[in-house]
């Protein structure tokens, strides 16, 4: 499953901002608890972690993992990278489902927030969740509302369904919600014939999380969307479910925005029309408040396109017709901040100019990846990151920082000839010729045909 668009460094070092803006908007003797619904691999909580910790490393901050599923939260639990926060009381897990719970019960401080005991100030953070959640279909015709109604046709495929639609009766105020019936009527009066999704269920879900604040709530929330009436309505909304290890459809952030402005809150909108990731915040407390610190720091992090920019930055780099030169390379590396995957990315482009690279290069590729390995949360995907960057390392000469990662490759991926040869040139290159020779007599006896010129620069497998 795709994670990437939202569990980069460039993202969480946004939110960490924002929120940092939120604390000195709203103080409190009472800890911040930052909530993030569906947590998923806990990839994006570690990122953030890091983040809120290089800006500011004193603040109360209780940050809290939720998920459905308690096979996740075991993960989590038994995960090294987080045993860190959690020793140091920063870090939380609770079981939360999005659709339907109105208590979190935290599992290791043993308090349950909820609308009969609130936490004073809550941050929930809701990336690619909302999209998940219920969704209503509407039509709208000369003006009016109709029910738009999908029927599930099962394709060749038993696992996989297309869906068909067809209008129904019409909707005047199809909610008990007098609120949700306001908004949908802003789509009847966009004064265009099309279909439209209405977020009932995140709707619904920033109800019940808003109820768990006593005094202020914020929202961040990344997805796929659209972020006005008439885009919503327009056609450009997509009805065919998103296939990428879950469903998920289009979220109307407009519908977002406008229950929270009904309900005297306050919308953070990004000042750019969005490619792959709408960033958006919604803030509701006292209504006097104007949240000076949480829309500069929002801005601030949104500016020159913010993280929707630099992932489709990232994924540029596999298209372009010509490589970029290293400079270009190692700038695109600092705007997304010390990246795992970026860095890893932009090993094949760097790699012809490592053997000419200045001293100064050197040194900034060596930090950049080192930096990058610091941000890295293995969840056992197939792509071996401490391998690649081991590379880059050896390429600009730094042989303990290279030897140190292909170890780590050993570690969580297990024997590789590949693996095993460069560690042993680390060794020859740090003088250390025992151990070089124990390395290369391992790679010979997992891949007897093994007969490289100088570093592997792909793994070879484990050969029996």
């Amino acid at each position: 499953m795709p994670h990437h668009v939202t569990d980069n460094v460039a993202l969480a070092t946004a939110y960490a901002r924002v929120v940092l803006g939120f604390l000195r908007d709203t103080p409190s003797g009472e800890p911040l608890y930052i909530v993030e619904l569906g947590a998923g691999c806990g990839r994006f909580a570690f990122l953030f972690l890091r983040a809120l910790e290089a800006i500011h490393r004193s603040l109360r901050v209780r940050y809290v993992m939720t998920d459905v599923a308690e096979t996740t939260i075991g993960f989590w639990r038994d995960h090294q990278a987080f045993t860190p926060f959690v020793r140091a009381g920063r870090l939380d897990f609770a079981r939360f489902d999005a659709d339907r719970d109105r208590v979190l019960r935290l599992e290791r401080e043993r308090r349950t927030i909820g609308p009969a005991t609130p936490a004073a100030r809550i941050v929930v953070i809701a990336n690619y969740v909302f999209g998940g959640l219920r969704q209503d279909a509407f039509a709208v015709r000369a003006g009016r509302m109709h029910e738009y109604l999908v029927a599930a046709r099962p394709r060749r495929n038993a696992a996989d369904v297309s869906l068909a639609w067809r209008m129904g009766a019409r909707a005047t105020a199809p909610y008990a919600d007098d609120d949700f019936n306001a908004i949908l009527r802003d789509y009847s009066r966009v004064g265009v014939a099309g279909h439209l999704l209405f977020p009932v269920g995140a709707l619904r879900s920033l109800d019940r999380v808003a109820a768990l604040a006593r005094d202020s709530l914020l929202v961040l929330a990344a997805d796929r969307g659209t972020a006005e009436a008439a885009e919503a309505v327009s056609g450009a909304v997509d009805l065919e479910a998103a296939r990428h290890g879950a469903l998920s459809f289009p979220v109307s952030f407009h519908a977002l925005r406008r229950w929270v402005i009904r309900r005297g809150g306050a919308a953070l909108r990004p000042p750019h029309a969005h490619r792959h990731l709408y960033v958006g915040g919604f803030v509701l407390g006292p209504r006097a408040r104007a949240w000076r610190h949480t829309r500069l720091a929002y801005e601030k992090a949104m500016a020159s396109g913010g993280p929707d920019a630099r992932y489709g930055e990232r994924r540029d780099l596999s298209t372009m017709a010509e490589p970029r030169p290293p400079r270009a390379l190692m700038a695109l590396i600092r705007r997304c901040g010390p990246d795992p995957r970026v860095v890893a990315e932009c090993v094949r482009p760097l790699w012809p100019h490592l053997i000419d690279a200045g001293a100064r290069l050197r040194r900034d590729i060596r930090d950049a990846v080192l930096g990058a390995w610091s941000n890295y949360f293995h969840v056992g995907e197939p792509r071996d990151m401490p391998f690649d960057l081991a590379l880059v390392l050896y390429g600009v000469r730094a042989y303990a920082d290279a030897r140190e990662l292909f170890e780590a490759s050993v570690r969580l991926y297990g024997d590789d000839a590949a693996t095993y040869w460069n560690l042993g040139l680390c060794h020859v290159a740090l003088g250390r010729p025992r151990e070089a020779e124990a390395s290369f007599r391992r790679a010979g006896a997992l891949a007897p045909d093994l007969n490289p010129a100088g570093l592997v620069t792909v793994k070879v497998g484990l050969r029996r």
